[in-house]
């Protein structure tokens, strides 16, 4: 999925969510999101404060922003790792299967893909469950940790 579909399928859900709770729809809720699909994935809010302050938009504005789009479903903060690292948050909307690496050193995450991991997610019969997407994290040491 291109950036700018993860952008509309994102700006979708917020759009939905503003309307079915009669909030205020901003500028600034749109360029923020426009920001952090633009970004590297995973991201920090570090990254996005970095980058909305050049739209002028508030440290405030970028965290309460950042927790309207984790609970409406649009970004997700990644599982907590076993490092000192920051916390990172990636996008989810629109997306649906994804298998990741992570160094429990430094807290890199790559991307992976595995047919055969995929095909046993999708092809498996839930009780009372409807997938819609998912995450698989691996966690272990990458080659740069290896070599300190």
């Amino acid at each position: 999925m291109t950036t700018t579909d993860e952008y509309k399928a994102a700006l979708d859900t917020l759009n939905q969510y503003i309307w079915e709770h009669k909030l205020r729809h901003t500028a600034e809720r749109e360029i923020i999101l426009s920001v952090i699909c633009g970004l590297e994935q995973p991201f920090t809010p570090a990254q996005v404060v970095e980058k909305a302050n050049a739209e002028n938009i508030s440290q405030a504005t970028v965290y309460n922003c950042i927790n309207l789009f984790d609970k409406i479903g649009i970004i997700s903060l990644l599982q907590k790792r076993a490092t000192k690292s920051k916390a990172q948050w990636e996008v989810v909307s629109g997306k649906h299967n994804r298998l990741q690496l992570i160094c429990k050193k430094c807290g890199r995450v790559a991307d992976f893909k595995d047919i055969a991991i995929t095909n046993a997610v999708k092809l498996r019969k839930y009780s009372n469950f409807v997938p819609e997407h998912f995450t698989i994290f691996v966690y272990g040491e990458c080659k740069h940790c290896r070599k300190i």
